[in-house]
């Protein structure tokens, strides 16, 4: 946006202000966001500005005021969806690897995931988060929902908020909440359902209640979160089934099965639902690990970890040919710089060039240099 503002707006603070709060608020519908931005452009004379208009004109796809309704809690920008696996993948992987090599790496990566989870269950059943308040709905909360997101749940709890009025139709109660900010929001409790629904639309994009929900819950002296507003995929005990485990009345049924694919699909479903029975008793749980040890013994037998020669012979099966002697065809060499050839000059070249260049005034030391005045400060600190 700093390109393509007027010189006279870029040090604007209360511009700025106006405009990220009109932007990024999630709480403003989308009509009032109109009326906000067209105010703001008209205030600050960017009517005629094509880029500012032609950002109006696709609102409704980067705009949060549009997708107030629509569940956010697990969104990922495609740039950094892509970019954390590459992260991930380089602390396990090589540029030379091979396929299999590869697959065996990526054994390494779930194993690994694996044992953060594990690790990360255990400090969430093991540890006793400190509460802010003597409330038993945050006691409930606790319990229920894992550390770092207790955190925010908390936070939601232990803010004031304050019950301005209540209209009751039929069975719908109405209240006016105001918030710590001084904002003031509706909240809709049907008391026949049993069911909130708040303007902030914070449960309906996060999964998780606000604050203002959770000012009508501690009025009605409510000890336990309702289950319906648990958000499943923040609690501790959350056992999400597999696309391909879930029982067969729960999913469509499919015409071009194979046998095996059926027996495996109902192999998964049971073992998801013997496990979900069972994790509300360690007995149970310990009795259904002892026989699954026990069923793997008497399928398998006490088979030893396969040797190397073992190994090396399961990897030559699946190419189809033995390692050879001698290589011939090798992968090309890393390329270390970027850019084509014909950019890449000696220093001696650039350097005169760089010389023979005719010198600038810098705007903001106005003094004759190599640089402007976005980069004055890092210059003289360079030359320091």
């Amino acid at each position: 946006m700093s390109d393509k503002l007027p010189k006279s707006l870029l040090g604007n603070e209360n511009f700025k202000k106006e405009l990220n709060a009109c932007v990024w608020s999630d709480l403003l519908e989308p009509n009032e966001f109109d009326i906000i931005w067209n105010d703001i452009m008209e205030r600050y004379g960017l009517e005629d500005v094509h880029w500012f208009g032609s950002m109006f004109e696709d609102r409704e796809f980067w705009v949060p005021a549009y997708f107030r309704d629509f569940p956010m809690g697990s969104l990922l920008r495609t740039t950094s969806m892509s970019e954390l696996e590459n992260s991930f993948f380089k602390n396990y992987t090589k540029p030379r690897a091979n396929l299999v090599q590869f697959i065996n790496f990526f054994n390494y990566v779930v194993g690994d995931q694996r044992n953060a989870n594990s690790r990360l269950n255990y400090l969430d059943y093991s540890t006793i988060p400190d509460l802010s308040t003597q409330l038993p709905i945050e006691k409930h909360a606790s319990t229920i929902y894992t550390d770092s997101i207790f955190k925010h749940v908390q936070q939601e709890i232990s803010t004031v908020c304050e019950i301005i009025s209540i209209t009751v139709e039929d069975n719908i109660k109405m209240h006016q909440v105001k918030d710590q900010y001084g904002r003031t929001l509706d909240v809709k409790y049907d008391c026949k359902q049993d069911t909130f629904d708040c303007s902030c639309k914070k449960f309906s994009r996060i999964g998780l209640l606000c604050c203002h929900i959770f000012c009508l819950l501690k009025n009605k002296s409510a000890n336990l979160i309702p289950e319906k507003y648990f958000g499943r995929r923040w609690l501790k005990s959350s056992l999400l089934k597999a696309a391909h485990g879930l029982p067969s009345e729960e999913q469509q049924p499919f015409e071009h099965l194979d046998e095996k694919q059926e027996v495996k699909k109902k192999l998964f479903s049971n073992f998801y639902r013997l496990v979900q029975k069972s994790e509300g008793s360690m007995d149970h749980l310990s009795l259904l690990s002892a026989g699954l040890d026990d069923l793997e013994e008497h399928i398998f037998g006490n088979c030893a970890a396969p040797s190397v020669i073992e190994k090396k012979k399961m990897v030559e099966d699946f190419y189809g040919m033995a390692v050879p002697d001698v290589i011939d065809v090798h992968p090309p060499d890393v390329v270390s710089t970027k850019g084509s050839a014909s950019g890449r000059v000696a220093k001696r070249e650039s350097a005169i060039r760089k010389a023979n260049k005719p010198l600038r005034r810098c705007g903001k030391c106005h003094e004759l240099g190599r640089h402007d005045s976005r980069n004055c400060g890092r210059v003289n600190e360079k030359t320091d």
